[in-house]
């Protein structure tokens, strides 16, 4: 294909191109041409450079090449439209992707739980190895319970928060290489399955859920949802398909920001349950429905506006569109 003729192949969209690196601001579909457009564009410099032999065009496509390349490295004002689209689209699209590393791992930390608590509840004797039995006791009939309402209900709210923040963050960050994910996933399954096991015996099954129920529906898959979702990053790197894995890690690490913030918000209302709710006068069946409650609308917001912004197509992640300016 000479100079003359690829021209003639490619001018509208070239034009298409200026036009676009021309306006002040772009909506979402917008963006999302320009990036097609620059990809485009980057394999005909490609071409021209290796089979046509035209300096001027060479220059040309460089040029407009250089200002999207620019332009992409602007970072957009934070507008409440942006924030939206994040919140209805982006979001639960990767959450409503990585749906079977979660389910997965309430599937594993139910599994490793009941065979903790199944196994203790048959071998009570390794209990004394974590004290003896007047301290199990103690526990399972005092400090279990009053673990919730020993400190004011804001404060033991407010260091809930942090320290399982803290946890969701490490876990997230730590999915690069999934053990990170793994060791939190385990560990905290054993303890809820030796915590189960020992209130069982020595109190009552039922005080363990009437305690735990209220806030742990949300706090637990909270830290399920953080673990898939490191699962779900350290998959992607290894089957990054037609991407470079450091592609992969520029496109994921923005989308796993909105993984952060949308766990601190949840650890935040689990934290608020944990501190007010379940340690009140309110009926345990009241508490444990609101806990139900705000179970489901987790998944309906991972499984309903996840889905319907898989099949619109709405989004795209990836690290070129991050940082346009949109109106």
């Amino acid at each position: 294909m000479d100079t003359d003729a690829l021209v003639a192949a490619r001018q509208v969209r070239w034009k298409r191109f200026e036009e676009l690196l021309d306006k002040r601001t772009l909506s979402g579909s917008e963006i999302d041409e320009l990036v097609a457009l620059y990809r485009q564009s980057s394999a005909d410099l490609v071409r021209v450079k290796t089979t046509v032999n035209g300096e001027y065009l060479s220059r040309y496509l460089s040029d407009l090449n250089m200002r999207a390349r620019s332009r992409m490295a602007v970072r957009r004002q934070i507008r409440w439209s942006s924030l939206g689209r994040v919140i209805k689209v982006e979001l639960p699209a990767l959450l409503y992707q990585a749906r079977y590393w979660i389910i997965g791992t309430y599937i594993f930390s139910f599994i490793v739980a009941a065979m903790q608590w199944n196994y203790l509840a048959q071998n009570p004797h390794l209990m004394t190895k974590i004290g003896t039995e007047a301290q199990l006791r103690e526990y399972a009939n005092k400090h279990f319970i009053e673990y919730y309402t020993e400190n004011p209900n804001s404060l033991f709210a407010a260091t809930v928060w942090t320290n399982n923040a803290l946890i969701a963050v490490i876990t997230v960050a730590a999915g690069i290489t999934g053990f990170g994910a793994i060791y939190v996933l385990f560990t905290n399954s054993l303890m809820i399955g030796q915590a189960g096991a020992i209130v069982s015996r020595y109190s009552s099954t039922e005080e363990f859920f009437n305690h735990i129920l209220p806030h742990g529906q949300l706090e637990l898959s909270a830290i399920y949802l953080s673990c898939g979702a490191a699962f779900y990053l350290l998959w992607r790197l290894l089957v990054p398909g037609r991407k470079t894995r450091m592609q992969v890690i520029a496109e994921e690490g923005k989308r796993y920001l909105y993984v952060l913030f949308f766990l601190v918000f949840l650890l935040g209302v689990s934290g608020l349950q944990e501190g007010f709710v379940t340690p009140s006068n309110l009926p345990v069946w009241l508490k444990i429905l609101q806990g139900s409650i705000s179970l489901f609308l987790l998944w309906f917001y991972i499984l309903y506006f996840g889905k319907k912004a898989q099949g619109k197509n709405e989004t795209d992640f990836s690290a070129d569109s991050a940082y346009l300016p949109v109106a």
